[in-house]
């Protein structure tokens, strides 16, 4: 009896029709008959769920590196006390360094999301933008190395080329593979995105010390979790070639050359509330990473710690995201996502942390570890309520998962590199964190409002469509932007995969 033919689909290309009820995303499906040629036994080789959990595995750690350096706060009063450097590393130069990795983040994200969509997809994407990753680095350990602020903020700018793209595929890959789980696969990538400042923050330094305080060994440091990471994602090329299928659902058939640039306008015709999502994330984020960008050196200079300490003390505020984020996830997926219930969650977060702020602003407690903590609830469950909220928001606009989050990370990008810059020049005026600790009270109170407004609107909404009665539950759940609409097959009605009645 002869093998069935293997339609053997290259990366990018449209699968072929299902020939079964065999789905990657089904946990109760049938592997295929052992008549089948080897290439496709390959392929199911583990359980669906198995696969499922390997893929995310791969999500979280491919994105290690790239968070890992972007903290080098632990490291600010190395560079400002080596006298080699010339001009020496003030609080503006500082800033400068922070936020030039950000530079490139403020249109890349959103192209390569619609070159990732139209052309390579994201195994082949993230394998590229973790290879700009460790150019990058390593260009800074150089310049960092032999002193030479040009070469080492080259180096800060070549890799922001590739962060930004990096962290929004992971957010790509979460959103494809986990349409009934975003928040929770968001959550455990948000855990581990703040794993590894914590790592950060706490080992930086005590590695400068191991090395009787040359620096540039903390930076090969990084460049050493980078390359871990472009390993994992090698990895994951590879196997997904030696079956010769993609594992992964694509949504849109792959396109080449100019096509990519004609369609990308109309990709970008994004709907509003998308934009009012990315806002509230611009607001959050640019508390939450511009203040990871002093929070050491200001823990130093208030309460005297030493460089060991001020890193130990500044990881609490990316602790409490370990847990809490994929608990937060499940907790969401398993209740359902309300119109109220996220900008409620939005609200108290965004209270708790600009609290949070005032009190390290102020000389009203002792230690910074209260505040700090409210920091870290803060930190741990805004991030992964707005990025679960992304691919609900694009919903019938035509838009795929990587461009969405693309320019999720500009809108990011945008907010870190202004406030990165305006933070080193408040500091070389003033002298002081206070003033720019006390805007990042302001930023969180600002976002508070934002989602208020958010929730008076679905009020509106929910209010009229009852007083009208016209409106169906699932028109309802349509009319919002953050509840979850996805559609699921319901008990009673013909399977969508089989594409008969059970």
């Amino acid at each position: 009896m002869l093998s069935p033919p293997i339609h053997r689909v290259r990366e990018g290309e449209p699968l072929p029709p299902p020939s079964s009820s065999y789905s990657i995303l089904s946990e109760d499906s049938r592997p295929p008959s052992p008549s089948q040629a080897p290439q496709q036994r390959l392929r199911h080789r583990f359980s669906a769920r198995a696969r499922l959990w390997g893929v995310l595995l791969v999500a979280v750690l491919v994105q290690f590196g790239a968070h890992f350096i972007k903290t080098i706060s632990p490291l600010k009063a190395y560079y400002a006390k080596d006298p080699k450097w010339s001009p020496p590393i003030d609080s503006l130069r500082w800033g400068w360094f922070q936020s030039i990795g950000t530079l490139p983040n403020l249109i890349l994200p959103a192209i390569g999301g619609v070159i990732v969509d139209k052309r390579w997809g994201v195994k082949l994407g993230v394998m590229f933008f973790l290879g700009v990753v460790c150019i990058g680095q390593f260009i800074f350990f150089l310049g960092t190395r032999i002193h030479t602020y040009w070469l080492a903020m080259t180096g800060r700018f070549i890799a922001g080329v590739g962060q930004g793209c990096v962290s929004s595929l992971t957010g790509a890959i979460a959103a494809i593979y986990f349409p009934n789980k975003i928040t929770f696969a968001i959550g455990l990538t948000e855990s581990f995105h703040s794993l590894s400042g914590v790592v950060s923050k706490t080992t930086l330094a005590p590695v400068a010390e191991l090395f009787h305080g040359d620096y540039s060994m903390s930076i090969l440091w990084g460049l050493f979790w980078c390359l871990v990471s472009s390993v994992v994602s090698y990895w994951w090329l590879k196997m997904s070639k030696k079956t010769r299928y993609r594992q992964m659902p694509q949504q849109h058939v792959r396109v080449k050359g100019a096509a990519i640039f004609r369609d990308f306008r109309r990709t970008l015709m994004l709907p509003l509330a998308f934009w009012v999502v990315c806002i509230l994330h611009l607001l959050f984020s640019n508390a939450h990473r511009v203040f990871g960008h002093i929070d050491a050196d200001y823990l130093r200079a208030k309460y005297n710690y030493s460089k060991v300490e001020s890193g130990q003390s500044a990881a609490i505020t990316d602790s409490l995201g370990i847990i809490l984020s994929p608990v937060m996830g499940l907790a969401i997926d398993y209740t359902g996502r309300s119109a109220v219930s996220l900008p409620v969650i939005l609200m108290v977060a965004g209270l708790i942390g600009s609290l949070g702020y005032y009190l390290l602003s102020s000389d009203l407690l002792a230690s910074p570890d209260v505040p700090l903590f409210m920091l870290s609830f803060c930190n741990a469950i805004t991030p992964t309520v707005l990025r679960a909220t992304v691919p609900s928001a694009i919903q019938g606009s035509g838009a795929l998962f990587a461009t969405a989050y693309g320019c999720y990370e500009v809108m990011e990008a945008a907010g870190v590199f202004i406030g990165g810059w305006m933070v080193g020049l408040v500091k070389t005026m003033t002298g002081t964190y206070q003033e720019v600790v006390l805007w990042f009270a302001f930023s969180l109170i600002l976002a508070v409002l934002l989602s208020l407004t958010l929730l008076v609107m679905q009020s509106r909404r929910g209010k009229a469509a009852a007083e009208t009665g016209s409106t169906t539950s699932d028109e309802e759940e349509g009319n919002s932007i953050l509840t979850d609409r996805v559609t699921m097959p319901k008990k009673d009605q013909p399977s969508a995969i089989g594409g008969h009645a059970a």
